[in-house]
Order: structure tokens, then C-alpha cells, then sequence
């Protein structure tokens, strides 16, 4: 099985389309999208249309699930929640019923996906630290699960954990390993081991680089592959700030932070 594996649109209409017609060109299987079709951006409609023509798998982000009351408003900072309010206004009946059935977690097989930590999906936490990545290990370990993949941080890393040989260390070995790239990276998924991966994002990359990202994993050979797409930067700044959007909103995207 070849998934592709892409997160955090964000209604930025320019990047999901960028990265749906290079995602054709791989030869993947199935599409998985791990949440938040919504926020930031000024196109929350076509991203929601374009995420269910190309996904076979959609999961709920923080931003959608606020739009379906599943998250409270105060769990955002300020420019996220003037963004949540102009959604609310715009979007459609269709695509937010669309968000409200979208489940938290898809397992198929040794897989699992989610949006934030599986530990707790509805908490929509971060994973960027040894100390959820354990928290997650522990879970894959009980359920027969060697490879998690999460987005909702926007930054592409791995964590490898490492079944401990000696009794007296703390469940396992932990080492993280960058995966942004620049142009592409590629990890072999050992299978000895453990990994919770954090893929990266479409619509607002916070790694300093603002090229859009997807993934590919290929279960057989183990290879998981990171590229960067270029995308019209300017035309989707332009647009959130033509909605009257918080103006950092559009500042960001040409930084990749």
C-alpha cells in the first residue's frame, strides 16, 4: 500500500491545489488528510471541496472541529479566532455537515492517523516533544500499531523509538530525526522500530520554509518521503487580505512560520 498523506489546508486554496496536482503524479493508493480543512486562510469552501474529491480519508483538525462546536473558541489565540469567525460566516451548510461527520482517528493495519496526539484526539495535542511521542508509543504498543502519523504542528519531524535492551531504561529509546528537506527527504521506516511522524502542512508551513508538503508511504518498502511544492504565494496573501483577514494571516506565508 501506497498512502500519500497530506494536513493543515487551512483554506489556502493555492497550496491544496499545488500539492493535489503533484500528489497525481505519485502512485499512491489512498489519499489521507488529517484535518483542519478550515482556518487561517480565505478559501475555506474550495479546500473542503478539493479535500473531499481527492481524499479517501479525512480526518478532523482543531479548526474544523471548532466550526461543529467539538472545541471551544478560547483554545485559539486572537488572529485564529478573527479567522474562525469570518469561516462561520462563509461557509457553506454542506461543508460544514461534511466537517461534522469527519472522524479523529483511521487505522488500516499497523497505520494510524490523526490530526494531533492519538493519546487523546479530541485534546488536539501537540506532538513535538519526547514526552507525547512516548505518550503515543505507549498506545501503539498495545494496539499493535508501528507507525502513527499526526500534523496539527505544521513543522515535519520523526520521533524513532526504540525497543530499550536493558531493563532499566524507561520503556524505550526515543531519538527524533528532521524531515522537513529542502528539496525532498526520504527515511526508511525500520520495522524493528516504533515511529510517530509529524508530516508537515499544505496551507502554513512554520519550518521557514513556505513551500507546500505532502507525503508518501509506501508500506511494503518502507520508504516515507517528503516533497515541497511551490505555489503562488502571493495570490493566496492577497486573498486573505482582500477578506479582511488579520494581516499576519498573509505575512506568514511568504516566511514559513
Amino acid at each position: 500500500m501506497r498512502f500519500g498523506i497530506i494536513t493543515d489546508a487551512h483554506s489556502n486554496f493555492e497550496a491544496l491545489k499545488a500539492v493535489s496536482l503533484a500528489v497525481k503524479n505519485e502512485r499512491i493508493d489512498r489519499l489521507i488528510f488529517l484535518g483542519d480543512a478550515v482556518g487561517y486562510g480565505a478559501d475555506p469552501n474550495d479546500c473542503c471541496r478539493i479535500v473531499q474529491e481527492i481524499a479517501a480519508v479525512s480526518l478532523l483538525g482543531n479548526h474544523d472541529a471548532v466550526m461543529v462546536d467539538k472545541l471551544k473558541m478560547d483554545w485559539f489565540v486572537d488572529h485564529a479566532q478573527a479567522a474562525i469567525e469570518w469561516t462561520d460566516r462563509v461557509i457553506t451548510p454542506a461543508n460544514r455537515e461534511w466537517l461534522g461527520r469527519l472522524p479523529l482517528v483511521y487505522r488500516e493495519e499497523e497505520v494510524m492517523f490523526c490530526h494531533g496526539s492519538p493519546v487523546e484526539p479530541a485534546r488536539f495535542d501537540y506532538v513535538m516533544d519526547y514526552s507525547e511521542a512516548f505518550r503515543i508509543y505507549q498506545r501503539m504498543v498495545a494496539e499493535r500499531i508501528k507507525v502513527t502519523f499526526v500534523g496539527h504542528a505544521h513543522i515535519g519531524m520523526a520521533f524513532r523509538i526504540r525497543e530499550a535492551e536493558e531493563s532499566s531504561a524507561p520503556g524505550g529509546k526515543i531519538q527524533a530525526i528532521n524531515i522537513n528537506g529542502i528539496d525532498h527527504a526520504k527515511v526508511q521506516l525500520d520495522p524493528a522500530d516504533y515511529w510517530v511522524v509529524n508530516v508537515g502542512a499544505v496551507g502554513q508551513p512554520r519550518d521557514h520554509d513556505p513551500r507546500a508538503v505532502y507525503a508518501v508511504f509506501d508500506t511494503e518498502t518502507r520508504v516515507y518521503r517528503v516533497e515541497r511544492v511551490e505555489y503562488d504565494i502571493e495570490s493566496a496573501s492577497s486573498r486573505i487580505e482582500a477578506a479582511g483577514l488579520p494581516r499576519i494571516l498573509a505575512e506568514r506565508l511568504f516566511l514559513g512560520k
